[in-house]
């Protein structure tokens, strides 16, 4: 009997791997929230950055899609000091 297309109930390597990733961008993002609010822009681009990366590293596009705005918002207020 094949179980092709049938989910697991037991958590695979792979899932283990995204949980794991998963936190890992929840705790860079939390370090960029918490640079952004103290107006530290380099900071906070570089933490959605390198979270960024992490999310497309496992193919998380919800979380790509939730990274870019705080990430915008970054470059928006870098060039602002920038002028």
């Amino acid at each position: 009997m094949s179980l092709a297309g049938v989910p697991s109930q037991f958590p695979t390597h792979s899932d283990a791997r995204s949980a794991a990733a998963s936190s890992a961008i929840d705790a860079l993002m939390e370090r960029a929230s918490v640079a952004l609010e103290a107006t530290d822009y380099f900071a906070a681009q570089e933490f959605c950055l390198r979270a960024m990366d992490k999310a497309r590293r496992v193919l998380d596009f919800d979380r790509i899609s939730r990274i870019a705005m705080p990430l915008q918002e970054a470059r928006r207020q870098i060039r602002h000091l920038a002028t």
